[in-house]
């Protein structure tokens, strides 16, 4: 029996009068050779109700659930690893990359602060982000060890530009307000040690 067939059958049993609801603990669609490749269920574990897709190999492709924290969908590749991940959370919404070893590698959402974009490197470290906020849009850059040595604001007094050592200290910043540019220089503690004018 074809899925057409299957399928088939099944809505002539939905729409009969007899039938007002089906109940099964998991119900699985299977394709021409029997092989599994859609599966309905409530799961036992974090995920709660789940419709999973699989592929003609068994792995899963995609994931929809709705967990105790908000609906998530998951997307695999031909290995069975989580590629993309969209999700809605007490938080807000994010989606979510990972890279072929599964890795998460980028990240946007948005929070009650606004909207965030990370960038996260092969070892796990944040190296970008950009957030807006209710103060205005930042961008900062950090190096391997997730140190930030690099920000960029724009803030409502105007821009400025800092630049911190391999510890995340800012060690000169330079910005501009209406009274005119202005550099200034730090020590190791983040201390102000000079600027101009």
């Amino acid at each position: 029996m074809t899925i057409e067939e299957r399928l088939a059958v099944l809505e002539s049993q939905l729409a009969s009068a007899a039938m007002k609801e089906v109940r099964t603990a998991k119900l699985i669609l299977t394709d021409e050779n029997g092989k599994a490749r859609v599966q309905m269920y409530v799961s036992k574990s974090k995920n709660g109700p789940t419709l999973r897709f699989l592929d003609e190999n068994g792995k899963t492709r995609g994931e929809l659930f709705v967990s105790g924290s908000g609906p998530a969908l998951c997307l695999g590749d031909e290995n069975g690893k989580t590629r993309g991940q969209m999700a809605v959370t007490g938080d807000g919404p994010t989606v979510q990359l990972a890279d072929e070893n599964g890795k998460p590698r980028a990240m946007l959402g948005v929070s009650k602060s606004g909207p965030l974009l990370i960038l996260i490197d092969e070892n796990g470290k944040t190296r970008g982000q950009m957030t807006l906020t209710k103060d205005g849009p930042a961008l900062q850059l950090a190096d391997e060890s997730g140190a930030t040595r690099v920000e960029v604001r724009v803030l409502a007094e105007g821009p400025s530009l800092g630049m911190g050592d391999d510890k995340g200290g800012l060690r000169a910043q330079m910005v501009v307000t209406e009274d005119g540019p202005a550099i200034r220089l730090g020590d190791e503690n983040g201390d102000f040690i000079w600027s101009a004018p």
